[in-house]
């Protein structure tokens, strides 16, 4: 992983009263063997990132990639 990737495994119910009750939750993520993450990856809840997968920098992963794909040369999707 280089420098400031972000793993972000927290995620809250979709329906506006169950957040305003504080309900909060976290899913898994996981980087399997020989993957590389740029600089400035952000990794969504739920996302496995495959085996030996290159995440360019800046990029942000919602989904999981094709493994042994490098994932930098597409557009970098605008954050919500």
């Amino acid at each position: 992983m280089a420098t400031n990737v972000q793993l972000l495994t927290a995620t809250h119910p979709l329906d506006a009263e169950t957040r305003r009750n504080r309900w909060e939750s976290g899913e898994p993520i996981v980087v399997e063997s020989g993957a590389w993450l740029g600089g400035g990856v952000v990794v969504c809840p739920d996302v496995t990132i495959g085996r030996d997968t290159v995440v360019g920098a800046g990029q942000r992963r919602d989904h999981r990639p094709p493994a042994k794909r490098p994932r930098g040369r597409e557009p970098v999707p605008p954050h919500p």
